[in-house]
C-alpha cells in the first residue's frame, strides 16, 4: 500500500467514524453491517516486522474506511467499510515509506471465518 492511500482511508475514518458518523455505501445508504474483523496472514506480519529494530520495534496499526476514490483503484466494492492498515513502526513512528505498509488482510464480512 502506498502512504499517500493510507493517508486518504485514515483521513476516511477519522473525518465519519472517529466522530460517530455513520458510514455508507456508494449509494449513500448507511452500512447496517459493518466490518467485525480482518485478518492477515504470518507472512504479511514478520515481512513488516523484519523491517524494524529486534528491541524498539512492532507494528502500528491504523484505523480506516475505505472510500470510493480507493475501491475503483482495487476493484473491490467496500465503500464505507472500516479496515486496519499495519505498518512496521520503531518507537510508534509512522511510516515514511510505502514497503513499511500492508492493507489487504481478509475483511469480514465478506470472508468471514467463524461467528465471533
Amino acid at each position: 500500500m502506498k502512504l499517500e492511500e493510507l493517508k486518504k482511508l485514515s483521513a476516511n475514518y477519522r473525518k465519519e467514524v472517529g466522530i460517530g458518523k455513520p458510514a455508507t455505501n456508494r449509494e449513500g445508504k448507511v452500512i447496517t453491517e459493518q466490518s467485525r474483523s480482518i485478518w492477515f496472514d504470518r507472512h504479511t506480519i514478520e515481512k513488516l516486522l523484519a523491517q524494524t529494530d529486534e528491541k524498539k520495534g512492532g507494528l502500528k496499526i491504523f484505523f480506516a474506511e475505505y472510500g470510493n476514490d480507493y475501491l475503483e483503484e482495487s476493484g473491490h466494492d467496500y465503500t464505507g467499510q472500516l479496515t486496519v492498515v499495519l505498518a512496521a513502526s520503531n518507537d510508534n513512528e509512522d511510516p515514511t515509506k510505502d514497503e513499511q505498509i500492508e492493507n489487504g488482510g481478509q475483511l469480514c464480512p465478506p470472508h468471514c471465518g467463524g461467528d465471533i
